[in-house]
Order: C-alpha cells, then structure tokens, then sequence
C-alpha cells in the first residue's frame, strides 16, 4: 500500500490520513488514479462544473444554461473582462468568487489543475493585498485626494507594487501590472469623485472607469487591455469603493480640526461601525452639520444635529454620544420617558462614558465594547395627591 502524498482538503481531517480511500468514504467515491481530488477539481473548473452548477439552480435548463454561459465567457477574453469586474460587487464574495473565476479561466486555457489553483490563490492574495493596504493608508491619511503629493506616491506606489508582483505571478511582466495599478490609483484618487455616493450605479460606474483607465495604461506599455483592467478594477473595488475598518482612525489625524466634507464621510464610517457591532441602534441617516446653533442635539427620530468645528477624536465620541441618545429615547419610549426619569443624569453620564469607550475602540484600542443593555435603568416619581 502506498501513502497518498497530497493533502488537497487541508480543512478535511480525514485528507491528513495518507492511508485512507476517498476520506473513508468509499461507498461515495472512487480513486482510480490514487489522486481523487485532482480530477474532481478539474471537474469543477471545467464546462461540467459550471453545468453542475446550473443544475442545481434551475434543474435541466440551469445546466443547459451553465454550459452556454461558461463557453460564451470563455471564448471571450471581453466577457471574461467583464465578468472579473463584475465579480468585485458580489457582497460578501468579491475575493472567493474572483479567485474562483481566475482558476476556471486559467484552466480553460491550460487544462492543468495546478496551475489552475495557483492562479486563483494569486487572485486571492492580491485582493487581500489591495485590500489591506487601502485599509492601512486610510487610517493613515483619511481620504487620497485629502493626502500630501508624497503621501500618494506612497499610497499608490505601494497598490503599483502589488500589482506588479501578482502580474509576474501570472505570467506577466511586472511592469505592465506595476504601472496600471499605481496609475489607475493616481488618476482615480485625484479625478473629484464624489465617494460619498454609495448608490450601486454610482459604484459600478466608478469602478468601470478605473478598469478603462487600468486597461489603457496597460495596453499603452506594451501589455494586454484586459489584464490591466482587471487589476485595476479589483484594486479600485477592494480599496476605494470597500468600507475601511481604519478609516479616519490614525493618530496622526486626530490633532487636526474637521472639516465639512471630512466630517460626512467620518459619520458614514462610524454607521458602518455601529452597524457592524450594535445592529440594534437606529440607522442615522439624516445629519445636519453646523447649524449656527451652538450645540449638538439628537431626536427621537433619528435626526441629529452636529457642530464639526473641533478635533477628529473628539468629534467621533460627539457622533458615538448623540447616537446613543437617540438609542435611549428608543429604549425608553420617547424623548419625554429619559428627560422626566429622576436619575437623567445618571443615564446622560453613562452614555457620556460608553460614548468615549466606542470612540476608543473605534480608533483601534484593544478593549471590549461596551454592552449597550447596561444602562442605568431609569426611575420615575410620581408626584400629585393622594
């Protein structure tokens, strides 16, 4: 008996027995090759798997569907193109489904599944290379267009980098990969987009000139339009158009006043925040900053009312505070429940503390967050003749 040298499902524990048959299921499968995994890759990457697919979706027009799909996009390198852009906006998906799409394309062209996988787990790593370094520069410096010159040669020098490393990984030079990423990143950073703008035909419409002006750049040095539209459309996608979990959180930013169009896409930030980790909290959606009314107030509504003439940290705790007034005035049934409970101070000072403790964790200090039902439950007296 020989030992079976691969281990093609790491998560599998029974793959890591090199004397077993078909993961000790061999009523399931069988291996006559000694090597099952390899063959049902190719399966899965080929025309059967996207049929397969297909079937399971729609029954035998889903498979009949799956078989032209797949030989109209791989017969295409435009629809491929199209395809791998339009992957990035696949919520919850973007990096899984292109790595996916990478290895069906590769081995459409090679019919090698090992270079099939390798082209997909270069696909995966650049987009979590993008993605990382969008999130590391926006906590950094806030916004590209907001950056010093020096900055964004950093910032898009880095997603050059990157691009031309996963060029050379597939197959490519490392220039034409070097200079659609980092150019794409200059041209798109400084071009005024409204990244406020979060409507899908917004996004798409962003994104499709970030892969135009990767594809160009690429095709104008000597390399192919569509590799370069490629990249630069995940890069564009994974980076500008991703919520960042670091943004406006830098120490370097927090000595600095806010200005108006800094404190728009901060509140949007902390809403992903907030959203992410108390999805119990009202949605704010409706903001008004600097009113000239000299304070900062929040309704029962949703509606708050901000002043942004003060530092980054201390603005962020402002929007954590008001937020959370406008929690207790759920909690407590209405505006007139939390201000004639007799120990409203209590309750304001609490939401004053958990405030600064969001604020914290949001600019990145390790600490638990605050459990937002531990607040001081409020008494009321009542008053009148007996």
């Amino acid at each position: 008996m020989q030992a079976d040298p691969f281990v093609q499902a790491p998560t599998n524990l029974q793959n890591y027995n090199a004397y077993s048959y078909v993961l000790n299921n061999p009523l399931s499968y069988t291996d006559p090759s000694g090597y099952f995994f390899k063959k049902l890759a190719g399966t899965l990457l080929s025309r059967k798997g996207a049929q397969m697919v297909g079937f399971s979706l729609g029954g035998l027009t889903g498979a009949w569907l799956g078989r032209r799909a797949y030989d109209r996009i791989m017969g295409s390198e435009g629809l491929q193109t199209v395809v791998a852009v339009a992957l990035n906006f696949v919520p919850g998906c973007q990096v899984w489904c292109s790595a996916l799409f990478s290895a069906q394309v590769n081995y459409y062209h090679t019919g090698n599944v090992g270079s099939a996988l390798r082209a997909g787990a270069t696909s995966a790593a650049t987009a979590y290379a993008f993605s990382a370094i969008g999130d590391y520069y926006k906590g950094e410096y806030g916004s590209f267009a907001g950056a010093e010159f020096g900055e964004q040669l950093q910032w898009a020098g880095s997603h050059a980098l990157v691009g031309g490393v996963s060029s050379v990984a597939s197959g490519g030079k490392f220039g034409h990969g070097f200079i659609s990423a980092g150019f794409t990143k200059m041209v798109m950073g400084n071009a005024g987009f409204n990244m406020n703008n979060r409507d899908w035909d917004a996004i798409v419409g962003r994104t499709t000139v970030a892969a135009i002006v990767g594809g160009t750049a690429s095709a104008l040095t000597g390399g192919k339009f569509a590799n370069g539209a490629r990249t630069a459309a995940m890069m564009h996608a994974l980076n500008a158009e991703a919520p960042s979990s670091k943004r406006f959180r830098s120490t370097k930013l927090r000595g600095l006043d806010v200005t108006k169009e800094q404190a728009e896409e901060m509140v949007n930030d902390i809403e992903l925040f907030v959203n992410e980790h108390y999805p119990e909290m009202l949605q704010t959606t409706n903001i008004l900053f600097d009113l000239g009314v000299g304070y900062d107030f929040a309704f029962p509504t949703g509606h708050i009312l901000l002043d942004y003439g003060m530092k980054y940290d201390l603005f962020q705790n402002l929007v954590f505070h008001e937020k959370l007034h406008v929690y207790m005035f759920q909690e407590l049934g209405g505006f007139l429940n939390y201000q004639n409970a007799s120990n409203v101070n209590d309750i304001h000072l609490w939401i004053r503390d958990t405030a600064a403790i969001m604020g914290a964790v949001y600019r990145g200090r390790s600490m638990p967050l605050p459990n937002l039902k531990d607040y001081p439950k409020p008494v009321y007296e009542f008053k009148g003749d007996r």
